[in-house]
């Protein structure tokens, strides 16, 4: 049985910084034979898109600030748009990815897979509070969401 696939790289802004260029460029190049679905929000003109980009919108109360993002993600609307595949992975234009394991994870037929969340990993550096947690790098099973 194939496994239908996206990477999903959800943005707000219409124009990437120096390392956003160079992460969405490893995406391309590593994970490029899967479809590439940007999810952005309605109205803006992204300049980075590609000819053969999918483009995802959504309403853009959704990318406001974290809080919104983070609504988005655990949203209905979201994951319904994905509905032809049976995993997403979500790539936020922070992460690199080295290689592709992408098929190998998804037979594993978790539901997610990303980076732990445990409530006593809690670190600081100065006075800011850093936490392991984090959807930007994560793989989804569709219809668990």
């Amino acid at each position: 049985m194939s496994t239908k696939v996206a990477v999903v790289i959800p943005t707000h802004k219409e124009e990437l910084d120096e390392f956003e260029k160079i992460s969405l460029a490893q995406v391309r190049k590593v994970l490029g034979k899967y479809p590439l679905i940007f999810a952005v929000p309605e109205g803006k003109n992204f300049s980075f898109l590609e000819t053969g980009d999918l483009v995802a919108q959504f309403p853009p109360q959704f990318f406001q600030n974290v809080a919104a993002y983070n609504r988005l993600m655990m949203s209905p609307q979201f994951y319904k748009t994905f509905l032809d595949f049976d995993y997403i992975l979500i790539y936020e234009l922070d992460a690199f990815v080295f290689y592709d394991a992408l098929e190998f994870f998804c037979s594993l037929g978790y539901d997610y897979i990303g980076a732990p969340w445990p409530a006593f990993n809690i670190r600081t550096f100065g006075d800011k509070v850093l936490r392991v947690g984090n959807s930007g790098f994560c793989l989804r099973k569709v219809k668990a969401q």
